[in-house]
């Protein structure tokens, strides 16, 4: 989109463009990219789990003359929620998407802060009513520190979404909120040292059951978005010890179908040497 002064101008001129290019990308799931699990050889129940950092929405922003630079963020639940839509068309059972980092917490003005939170609210609660949501009878999980930073008010209405679709048959959205990968690492280790005096024999079991993100499988794919090639506070360390990597120059609101189609299309095409498909 063009620059303009006037956010509001912005946000429609960027939501509408938005739906039509994605509409436009929407032939790209139909051209044989989805992933298919017979042809590659991959049992019905195997996990295809991929892990995006969304990098560079203030970046973003001030590029496109949007003022103050974390109204970003409002065009970045736009991708999104888009990508919440069409990325299960792909055959992933699991996507994993880091929304607020501790580092943020403690490095951005809480002012803006509180306007991350209050989209966050405002989002998780429109994703509930989703045709993603509904179609794919979604399992939403949260991760992080988030019990103890966002508003008391979104608390009920995050573990009540948790609950009520715990049991849910579909795929698993995973988003994490107030988390550092290093410091869920270091409180499996409390965990482990304050049930037991040492660390047992078992403790190579333990500690992925001691994690917060226990419920995860292993990433098979991170996308990272803003140019940096680079992991992040040691995040997901345990599932991301085999992952494949795809780190993109693309700010996360100009992140498009298009281009996860093709990092999952060069994912796919990579020679696997830990014999996950095709065996030792």
């Amino acid at each position: 989109i063009q620059p303009s002064s006037d956010p509001c101008e912005s946000a429609m001129r960027y939501s509408l463009s938005a739906s039509l290019r994605f509409k436009k990308h929407k032939y790209i799931i139909q051209q044989n990219l989805i992933f298919n699990k017979e042809e590659d050889g991959m049992p019905d129940n195997a996990n295809f789990h991929i892990f995006i950092v969304p990098a560079g929405s203030r970046r973003w922003a001030k590029l496109n003359g949007i003022t103050p630079p974390e109204e970003g963020y409002v065009f970045s639940y736009e991708t999104f929620n888009e990508i919440v839509e069409h990325i299960w068309d792909f055959g992933v059972t699991h996507f994993t998407f880091w929304a607020l980092s501790c580092a943020s917490l403690k490095r951005r003005p809480s002012n803006e802060i509180e306007k991350l939170f209050r989209l966050f609210g405002e989002n998780v609660r429109e994703l509930k009513e989703s045709t993603a949501f509904k179609k794919r009878k979604l399992c939403v999980r949260f991760a992080g520190e988030w019990r103890y930073h966002l508003p008391a008010h979104a608390a009920p209405f995050m573990h009540a979404l948790e609950n009520d679709t715990m049991a849910n048959p579909g795929p698993t959205l995973t988003l994490l909120i107030a988390y550092d990968g290093a410091g869920e690492m270091i409180d499996a280790v409390d965990k482990i040292r304050d049930r037991y005096q040492g660390l047992p024999a078992s403790a190579k079991t333990l500690l992925p059951e001691s994690l917060a993100t226990k419920f995860l499988p292993p990433v098979d794919l991170m996308i990272r978005t803003g140019g940096e090639s680079r992991l992040s506070d040691g995040a997901l360390m345990w599932q991301m010890r085999n992952a494949h990597l795809y780190f993109t120059e693309t700010l996360w609101p100009d992140f498009q179908i298009a281009e996860l189609a093709s990092a999952i299309e060069k994912f796919r095409r990579q020679e696997w040497k830990i014999g996950k498909l095709n065996g030792p």
